[in-house]
């Protein structure tokens, strides 16, 4: 009955929604009230939003030894200008600044190279060409990492199927310091995505092409750059980085500028470029976001015994050559060595592998580039081929074998091996001591890295500067109820778990603004609970929402199952429909194939809200949304919202930014009945309408077909 009520009242608010619709078409300047008429404007002509496609690309300061984590993250953005009197707001494309000869140009604050003092990746030699040697220019890692990648010989990432052929295609060049897509950390154009997203081309033995998605359509986009945690001038040498120099909320400066190629070679180059300045700040039109970007803590376990014990000792060899041998090397880069050496040993041990089997501790002769006598170990050479896919083996191992919990029995080891730094540098607040042991209490007083401390939902002052309800499923007020109550917020576990997953699964949707089709998103506790047991099957007929929710390490089952690939990882991934209600869920998939099956809901960082602009656009991206806590983690972030905002608030980004809004914050453009379709019970406030109202605006094959169009 509560199902067929919701669905009701979800009904009837969709047909008085497409009545609005037809009015909105219809309204002219002149039928505007008076407190609509005396609006204020954006403060900027243009308004450039700047994110990247995860919450923390995690990275390895040295490849010589292992390589888990490639290098490189996204960088994307979008430009709107924003609306007066008369014109509404709108997204800006590559037709559009290129009819004005206008580029949207990239830099990072501090942070314009990596090879070298903050990196060890294009220094270590692979066999490229196969030919026996590893001295042939582009002899590099980069080169065996990237392989698999090609692109056509025009257009770039951006995708378009009907150019996309076997004979046009060409590997990615490996350029030092560049991304596989030709972008340098030191700054250049940023590249339009167009109507069907950016993805690199990849061919299998029999001559078939697929693709590769990387983001989806109508972003700005500098793909795979390699960017890391460190600051230009941190340490004259890599081997001298320590860990107290880890910035992991890297600053991304985005300039509109005309462009004039002075040397005709296509390149677009900073003394090349004019920053347009903006008519209503009278300043250059110049905006700033995260890439947000860290070092995994394999150190505090690996380079201690609380990982080896007294079975694997090479670690110990191998810190002393460095820490003894070597001078200049700090403690953090000497363990993180000895950390690499420590888990070869063990999958050797383990697995039967012979990784260490040309390893001399002793031998000096590979100081500059890898010291194991052969080059570096290429997980992807087997995880996700022969065996499990890297992500599934690495948390099965960790979780699966000994997950250590806090106070409450919640895994520590989330926050632990993911990193907790912040951009103070401070450890103070790192959840493992130097040997590897957690400091105990609650996990999620450790503020730092990807989420606490940081997220919307790990922020414990989030409540109070939101201007919105969070408008809760089932699962989200179990949440609120059982976790959230205590004011520390969310932890990772609650969203990563079993009930995400078979949620994911169960969705054979039609409709995401309805929730029409098959789905368990929308049913109350009892109904749920039930449905999620049966969509797991009989290991899961006695589990509990403590077991679907918020999993403890006293039952090392509800805490491993996610990350067995049980499911498929990738429909694994939480959804903010998982806690959300309609409208605030993301696009339907099928747009973009690597998304998941028809009928289930795409990613949030393949999803856009409000008329093409991407979800994280106006929330951020995942595990780093708005409003980030004011708690000294991510500056970077707190501060990009503010400046967004006209009225300063911590974001998420208000319709004031883009839009001439009346006293209360709503688009004048918007009539009374638009918003009246919303009712007062769920929405109280003309803003709270605005929002709703907002998030409905989605092509047909984001929203479904049972939407109003």
């Amino acid at each position: 009955m509560c199902k067929n009520r919701v669905m009701a009242k979800t009904g009837m608010l969709h047909t008085m929604l497409r009545k609005s619709l037809l009015l909105l078409l219809l309204i002219h300047p002149s039928m505007l009230t008076a407190r609509q008429a005396s609006g204020s404007h954006p403060p900027f002509e243009y308004l450039i939003t700047v994110f990247s496609d995860r919450g923390m690309h995690l990275i390895q300061p040295d490849y010589g030894y292992l390589t888990l984590s490639p290098p490189g993250a996204h960088l994307l953005a979008q430009i709107v200008k924003t609306g007066t009197g008369e014109q509404p707001p709108w997204l800006l494309t590559e037709t559009d600044l290129r009819e004005k000869q206008r580029v949207l140009f990239y830099q990072f604050e501090k942070n314009s190279h990596s090879e070298g003092p903050k990196l060890a990746f294009w220094s270590q030699p692979w066999d490229a060409n196969s030919d026996g040697d590893v001295y042939d220019p582009g002899d590099w890692l980069p080169a065996a990492v990237w392989q698999q990648r090609h692109l056509p010989e025009t257009g770039g990432l951006q995708w378009n199927p009907a150019n996309v052929r076997a004979e046009t295609l060409r590997p990615v060049v490996a350029a030092f310091d560049h991304s596989p897509a030709g972008d340098q950390l030191a700054g250049g154009r940023l590249h339009f995505t167009g109507p069907n997203g950016a993805a690199y081309a990849r061919t299998d033995s029999s001559g078939k092409i697929t693709a590769h998605f990387e983001t989806m359509r109508s972003l700005w986009l500098a793909a795979d750059l390699p960017v890391t945690p460190f600051y230009d001038g941190s340490a004259p040498l890599l081997r001298g980085q320590q860990e107290q120099n880890i910035r992991p909320f890297q600053k991304a400066i985005i300039t509109l500028a005309r462009w004039l190629d002075s040397d005709r070679d296509g390149l677009v180059q900073k003394r090349e470029i004019r920053p347009v300045r903006d008519a209503r700040s009278k300043k250059p039109v110049q905006f700033f976001g995260t890439v947000a970007v860290d070092i995994p803590g394999c150190v505090r376990c690996h380079a201690s015994e609380q990982a080896n014990g007294e079975q694997y000792g090479l670690w110990k060899a191998e810190f002393t050559f460095w820490s003894k041998s070597i001078p200049g090397t700090s403690a953090y880069m000497a363990n993180q060595r000895a950390a690499a050496v420590s888990i070869l040993e063990i999958h050797d041990r383990k697995h039967g592998t012979d990784f260490l089997a040309r390893y001399d501790a002793a031998d000096r002769s590979g100081v500059l580039h890898t010291r194991l006598g052969r080059s570096s170990v290429l997980c992807a050479d087997c995880h996700g081929k022969t065996a499990e896919p890297v992500a599934v083996s690495l948390h099965k191992s960790h979780l699966g074998a000994l997950p250590r919990g806090d106070v409450f029995g919640r895994p520590v080891d989330c926050q632990s091996c993911h990193a907790g730094h912040k951009q103070s540098g401070s450890l103070l607040e790192y959840a493992l001591d130097q040997a590897g042991l957690f400091r105990g209490g609650d996990i999620r007083e450790y503020r730092g890295g990807r989420f606490l401390g940081r997220d919307v939902h790990a922020n414990p002052a989030a409540q109070r500067v939101l201007k919105t309800r969070s408008h809760l499923t089932a699962a989200g007020e179990w949440l609120k109820a059982n976790v959230m109550l205590d004011g520390r917020g969310l932890y990772c576990s609650n969203c990563h778990n079993m009930a995400s997953q078979l949620l994911a699964v169960s969705d054979s949707l039609e409709d995401v603004l309805e929730l029409r089709g098959r789905t368990l998103r929308d049913r109350p506790l009892p109904e749920l609970l039930a449905g999620l047991r049966k969509a797991g099957g009989a290991e899961f007929d006695s589990w509990q929402a403590q077991q679907f929710f918020d999993p403890l390490v006293s039952d090392t089952a509800a805490v491993a199952l996610p990350w067995l690939n049980k499911t498929g990882l990738l429909k694994s991934l939480p959804r903010c429909a998982d806690c959300h209600q309609p409208p605030f869920v993301e696009s339907l998939a099928g747009i973009y194939p690597e998304g998941g099956k028809k009928g289930m809901l795409e990613r949030m960082s393949f999803s856009a809200g409000h008329a093409g602009l991407a979800c994280s656009s106006c929330h951020q991206s995942a595990h780093g949304q708005y409003p980030v806590a004011a708690s000294g983690v991510d500056p970077v972030t707190l501060e990009q919202a503010r400046s967004l905002n006209p009225d300063g608030s911590p974001g998420p980004v208000t319709c004031a930014a883009c839009h001439v809004v009346d006293s209360e914050g709503v688009p004048l453009s918007l009539p009374p009945a638009v918003l009246a379709a919303f009712p007062a019970q769920s929405y109280p406030t003309r803003y709270e309408k605005a929002v709703a109202w907002a998030h409905t605006r989605r092509s047909a094959e984001e929203k479904g077909k049972g939407s109003p169009r």
